[in-house]
């Protein structure tokens, strides 16, 4: 029995948030000149808040593309391949892919900080109050540019 592609994305994000928990620890430990000793408990947390937050990444993404399609199909007959099958030729919808891009980036990034922050800091036991101040302080509005450091 084959997995359905939102378990199969799902399975696949956990891992390479394991495996990138694990290379990011033994960078840290490698720059801290300590001997490398795994901590469980922040690979259990991100290899979580994969597993909560993948789902919804793949289905606002399949949401968009149905949406917003990336490619249009022609409307002349496509040449047949070696197994005798059609195959329509796409072309690239550059509209549709720009607006994709733009509201993911917008829409798309802000839920998915503050999901991202709402459950690193529940695996992590902080209470509600501590949480929405880390959201509020994230999506806050920004010093002008005359205030910030970094300013000329």
């Amino acid at each position: 029995m084959a997995l359905p592609p939102i378990a199969k994305a799902t399975l696949q994000a956990a891992l390479i948030n394991a495996g990138s928990n694990v290379l990011a620890q033994s960078i840290q430990s490698y720059r801290d000149e300590k001997l490398f000793e795994l901590d469980l408990q922040t690979l259990f947390q991100f290899t979580t808040c994969a597993f909560v937050m993948s789902p919804m990444t793949f289905l606002w993404l399949e949401g968009l593309e149905s949406t917003l399609p990336g490619y249009s199909e022609k409307a002349e007959a496509a040449p047949k391949t070696e197994k005798g099958k059609d195959q329509k030729p796409s072309k690239l919808n550059v509209r549709n892919t720009v607006a994709k891009i733009v509201i993911d980036q917008i829409g798309g990034g802000a839920w998915a900080t503050v999901l991202y922050i709402a459950t690193m800091g529940m695996l992590r036991g902080q209470d509600f109050d501590a949480i929405t101040d880390q959201i509020r302080h994230v999506s806050g509005p920004r010093k002008s540019k005359r205030n910030s450091p970094l300013s000329i």
